[in-house]
């Protein structure tokens, strides 16, 4: 069984200015407080070689998934989603010294732009697709199970090929990090089963929220802004 922990950090004591690129980064410490031998990641890992099992504090600028397990959970293991402006954390509870791989979510160069995840298995495990256009055959052997949107557009997920079948519109909501006074917010849908009427069976996509859609929002997550203390859910 996936075991998910969702962990949303949110700012840190310098905040980048509305409309200035946000290029992802993922600093990783060994030791707790930003301690001990660090390397900068500013991609996917499918295993951290020497770091293995040995991160003890982030330091990040986007939004980052920690596995338990090498190739982003190959076996079962706990997940942990980060979400941050150059904000930084323990890494403690279930992946405390587990840490074996990561993976960034959104555009590659820029965490502000829009884009869709879609994962082969719950809790963003398994194989990833990554979309910023309209797909008119998105087709996988193994189906999707778990999608993250990115940015500050809906995406229409369709049970069938060219924008055809059941058609849900998946919205951000209650997720997001502040860069400057702007925000970038972020849709979690951890399983199949909060992907309203077409689950996993996703077809094709496209951006926006097309007529007739049924709109479905991800639930908002309880998130910590660090430069003012807020609790917001």
């Amino acid at each position: 069984m996936c075991l998910g922990v969702l962990t949303l950090l949110v700012a840190g004591a310098a905040v980048a200015s509305a409309g200035t690129p946000v290029p992802p980064s993922l600093l990783v410490y060994t030791g707790a407080g930003q301690t001990g031998t660090s390397v900068t990641y500013y991609s996917s890992q499918s295993s951290l070689g020497e770091l293995d099992n040995r991160v003890g504090s982030i330091c990040l600028m986007g939004c980052w998934i920690l596995y338990e397990n090498e190739q982003y959970n190959a076996q079962s293991g706990a997940v942990l989603l980060t979400l941050g402006i150059r904000g930084c954390m323990d890494i403690d509870g279930d992946l405390q010294g587990k840490v074996s791989s990561l993976r960034y979510v959104g555009d590659p160069t820029d965490a502000s732009l829009s884009g869709l995840t879609l994962y082969s298995r719950m809790y963003f495990s398994g194989e990833e697709t990554f979309l910023q256009a309209d797909s008119a055959n998105t087709v996988s052997a193994s189906g999707y199970q778990s999608v993250m949107v990115s940015g500050p557009d809906s995406w229409t997920i369709y049970s069938g090929e060219d924008y055809t079948g059941d058609s849900v519109c998946l919205e951000s909501y209650g997720t997001y990090v502040w860069v400057g006074d702007e925000q970038i917010e972020y849709g979690v849908f951890w399983t199949p089963w909060e992907l309203g009427v077409v689950g996993g069976n996703i077809r094709s996509v496209q951006k926006g929220c097309a007529e007739g859609a049924t709109r479905l929002q991800s639930q908002p997550v309880t998130v910590r802004r660090g430069d003012a203390g807020l609790v917001k859910n």
